[in-house]
């Protein structure tokens, strides 16, 4: 998997939760659902994912950057393209995609 995403903050929260457990990509982690304290209504929402074991792109990179080839480093770019290009498919936008947001295996 090479992107996972994160829950936005929107005026009604579970809304994305909503749209993201209908994603089914193999870049895009899985989510399983939500969850929340009912009594207390400011408490943030805590999403339940699928675990991946794995590092951000970022650790990836700054452990292994001297031993990445090109054609390691464009598959990897080309698993992020796929993952937001079906996200854009689905009319989403990530929002917030960076080195530590993606995740490699």
């Amino acid at each position: 998997k090479a992107i996972e995403y994160v829950s936005l903050n929107f005026i009604f929260p579970h809304l994305p939760i909503i749209f993201f457990r209908q994603l089914k990509h193999p870049c895009i982690v899985q989510t399983f659902g939500f969850c929340t304290d009912l009594y207390e209504t400011s408490s943030p929402i805590a999403v339940i994912m699928e675990y991946h074991k794995g590092e951000s792109l970022q650790e990836y990179y700054n452990n292994n950057a001297a031993n990445l080839s090109w054609r390691v480093k464009l598959h990897i770019i080309q698993q992020i393209c796929q993952a937001i290009n079906y996200l854009h498919s689905k009319q989403m936008v990530h929002g917030d995609i960076n080195s530590t947001h993606i995740i490699v295996s």
